[in-house]
């Protein structure tokens, strides 16, 4: 148990250094079935912050599943304001949030990075 704590304490350090290079990059949320690790800067949307609405990710990739569409790499959903990039790290979610002006490409090619990021944190939460 101590191990994966320290195992998301260092992926949330990473986030927090993450933010400032990512302009407009408000949030990162790491997830399992609960948050495992969050770092966010003071423009988040409020809305974000909602378990709900970063649980979506996860219950419109099991219905695109569903479809036969396979399973999903990346979800990118863009509001008034924001943008959310959902990144499918089995057995975990990255989301990163960002207004609306971010450079989308910019966030969806830190998905290599992304994945190395939480690769120890996910045998972490992986059940055996």
């Amino acid at each position: 148990p101590g191990l994966g704590i320290k195992m998301a304490e260092d992926v949330q350090e990473y986030f927090k250094l993450l933010i400032p290079t990512i302009d407009g990059l408000c949030q990162t949320d790491i997830r399992d079935v609960v948050p495992v690790a969050r770092a966010s800067s003071s423009s988040v949307p409020q809305l974000a912050l909602k378990p709900a609405f970063l649980t979506t990710f996860t219950m419109a990739t099991e219905q695109a599943s569903k479809l036969g569409l396979s399973q999903n790499k990346s979800i990118t959903c863009m509001f008034k304001s924001h943008q959310v990039v959902h990144f499918n790290c089995h057995p975990v979610v990255v989301t990163l949030i960002a207004r609306d002006t971010a450079n989308t490409g910019s966030l969806l090619g830190l998905e290599q990075e992304l994945q190395q990021a939480v690769r120890d944190l996910k045998g972490a939460v992986e059940l055996p």
